[in-house]
C-alpha cells in the first residue's frame, strides 16, 4: 500500500515541478555583419542569474566590436535583454543585416519551440519587422534592412520576451499512470500471496 501511495504523490510532485527555462542552457551569441564577413564574433554563454556577458570587459569575442561602449546583454528564463549603457556609437552599419542571432536555445526542464516574440524596446525605428525567430533561435537586425533605424543613446534598450510551446502532461495522463500503478501494485501483491 505504501508503494502505491508513494508511486502516485510522487507522479504529481514531478509533474507540479515541471517547468521549461533558459536558465542552465549553453546558447550561442553571434554578431552577424556582412561587411566585416559573415559573423563578426560567435560565442557560447551559459545562462544564469544576472547579465551573462557585460562589454567592454566581457572577455569575450563580442566585446571586441563595441570599443569601449558600455553594453550588456542579460538572458532570463524567457526573455532576452540588450541593454546600451554607455555608447560611443550612434547606430549599427547600414548593411543587409547587422545584428544580432541568439541560437541554440534549448529548453531546460521539458521540450519546447518559440512560436512568437514580442518587442519591448525604446530605439526608435526597431520594430518587430526587425526581429526573427524559429523553433530554437531568435534575431535582432539593427542593420535598417526593413526601415530606418534610430540613433543609440545611452539607456537604449531592447528585450525580446519569448512566447512559446512546451509538451506538459496532461492531469488525465497522470491519472492513468496512477491508475496503471494501482494496477500493478495490486497484481503484485497477488503474486506474493
Amino acid at each position: 500500500m505504501r508503494l502505491i501511495i508513494l508511486s502516485i504523490v510522487s507522479s504529481f510532485i514531478l509533474a507540479a515541478n515541471a517547468h521549461a527555462s533558459l536558465i542552465g542552457d549553453t546558447i550561442e551569441i553571434n554578431w552577424q555583419n556582412p561587411s566585416i564577413g559573415q559573423f563578426f564574433s560567435t560565442d557560447s554563454v551559459v545562462v544564469g542569474a544576472g547579465a551573462e556577458v557585460t562589454c567592454p570587459d566581457g572577455g569575450i569575442n563580442l566585446c571586441d566590436g563595441f570599443g569601449q561602449s558600455a553594453v550588456s546583454f542579460d538572458i532570463s528564463a524567457s526573455s532576452i535583454s540588450i541593454e546600451f549603457i554607455d555608447v560611443f556609437f550612434s547606430e549599427f552599419g547600414q548593411d543587409s543585416y547587422n545584428g544580432f542571432i541568439f541560437d541554440d536555445l534549448d529548453w531546460v526542464g521539458m521540450i519546447g519551440e518559440i512560436v512568437d516574440v514580442e518587442l519591448v524596446t525604446n530605439v526608435q525605428g526597431l520594430d518587430l519587422a526587425d526581429v526573427g525567430f524559429g523553433s530554437n533561435f531568435v534575431s535582432v537586425d539593427f542593420g535598417s534592412n526593413s526601415g530606418t533605424v534610430g540613433s543609440f543613446t545611452n539607456g537604449s534598450f531592447v528585450t525580446l520576451n519569448l512566447i512559446t510551446r512546451h509538451i506538459v502532461p496532461e492531469p488525465s495522463m497522470l491519472g492513468l499512470m496512477g491508475l496503471s500503478l494501482i494496477g500493478m501494485a495490486a497484481l503484485i501483491r497477488r503474486k506474493r500471496s
